[in-house]
């Protein structure tokens, strides 16, 4: 009987704790039902331990019989354990309530700056590449610059960075160019163009740009990526090439080519009774000159009379070279008198500027005729029949009409 009692003197400090402890922690559990239901399990288990032990100090040895004292020493038992593990998985539930957003934002973290480096990583392949390549934000801003573009520019990252960049743009292609590239990020769309910029020695360069958008792996828009090249050399020769194709590379004038289409042109708007004039001109003594003072003397000469054409026309007129030395000048919306008028006066320019030779001209009229090489061949033969005539003249050929001067 002794050690019951000593049970159930124990089992009443046991709750007595209980209680104590679940009145320490009640204001931090955050849930109303579990706070007061376990409040009122603690207080029915001590007061029901409390009754127990003070029936059995009351009482003899030989009143309650010991099976029902070892029964009401296993519900007593059973109180105690369960409000134990309802405080202890209470306060378990607690801590990894309280310590899960930092781990998730532990790991977010981790998440974030393991993409920010895999990012910065990608960017920072193109270190070391040989184009010209920069990075834009997704405020459009630029924060980044590989060593190509640095050493082309002469400037730091800090210099070139968010905006630096605009003060090496020539100032006639600035506005074009921010239009375009702002434009393009509004609607997250690649864009590719030419711009000049100045290199470290503060020369304008030609350069070639394609912007694209930069994308994570599901699609998240992270700014925009350009790769540039200086294509000065490649663009300053691809204009030379074109101006050769339709100039004379002597004399500057437009060669055969370029007369051609002009003349086609012409054609056209003849058949809208709109005249022109075709001038054919051959270089008097031209053999003379190249025989008793060599080649570089008559290429002098046919420069020349390249000059004297040009300063004799207008800048609407297409003069040409057409081989060796002979020429043409395309005069439009010129009826047949003003075309003579105009070519005596090359004729006498000719014969007072420059010495020992002349102009020796043949002039067709566009209206009427089938096509280009009808029309050169009219004013071949009025140029041919000049010469015959003894040179410094112009002949006239609007098929049955003639005019010499």
């Amino acid at each position: 009987m002794l050690v019951v009692r000593s049970l159930a003197v124990a089992a009443v400090a046991i709750q007595a704790m209980l209680l104590g402890g679940v009145l320490g922690v009640r204001s931090s559990i955050r849930s109303r039902f579990m706070r007061v239901g376990m409040l009122l399990s603690s207080i029915a288990t001590f007061a029901a331990a409390a009754v127990v032990l003070a029936s059995l100090l009351a009482v003899g040895a030989h009143t309650i019989p010991e099976y029902v004292m070892a029964v009401l020493d296993g519900v007593l038992s059973a109180a105690e354990l369960a409000g134990v593990w309802l405080l202890v998985l209470y306060i378990n539930n607690q801590q990894r309530r309280d310590t899960l957003p930092q781990e998730v934002a532990d790991l977010l973290r981790e998440h974030r700056d393991a993409a920010e480096h895999a990012r910065e990583s990608y960017v920072r392949a193109f270190d070391d590449f040989p184009a010209l390549v920069w990075r834009a934000d997704t405020a459009a801003q630029r924060d980044y610059f590989n060593k190509a573009w640095l050493g082309f520019r002469g400037r730091t990252t800090e210099e070139e960075r968010g905006d630096g960049w605009r003060q090496g743009v020539h100032p006639d292609d600035l506005d074009g160019y921010v239009d375009l590239w702002l434009g393009a990020f509004e609607k997250r769309e690649a864009f590719d163009t030419e711009y000049r910029l100045s290199n470290a020695d503060g020369e304008y360069r030609r350069i070639e740009e394609h912007g694209r958008p930069f994308l994570e792996a599901d699609g998240t828009f992270l700014g925009y990526l350009a790769s540039c090249s200086d294509v000065t050399e490649m663009k300053e020769q691809a204009d030379r090439l074109a101006y050769l194709a339709d100039h004379d590379p002597l004399t500057g004038l437009a060669n055969l080519r370029a007369l051609r289409v002009a003349l086609d042109r012409a054609l056209a708007r003849a058949q809208r009774n709109v005249p022109s004039i075709l001038l054919v001109i051959d270089l008097d003594h031209f053999k003379a000159i190249n025989e008793r003072m060599g080649h570089s003397a008559g290429d002098a000469a046919l420069v020349s009379v390249a000059r004297l054409l040009t300063e004799g026309t207008r800048a609407a007129d297409v003069v040409a070279r057409l081989g060796g030395d002979e020429f043409a000048v395309l005069l439009e919306m010129t009826e047949v008198d003003g075309a003579v008028v105009i070519a005596q006066r090359l004729v006498d320019e000719t014969r007072s500027r420059l010495e020992q030779t002349g102009l020796s001209i043949g002039l067709a009229a566009l209206a009427g005729s089938d096509d280009v090489t009808e029309v050169l061949r009219r004013a071949d033969e009025s140029m041919n029949e000049a010469k015959r005539g003894g040179g410094s003249r112009v002949v006239v050929n609007i098929r049955a009409a003639r005019h010499d001067a």
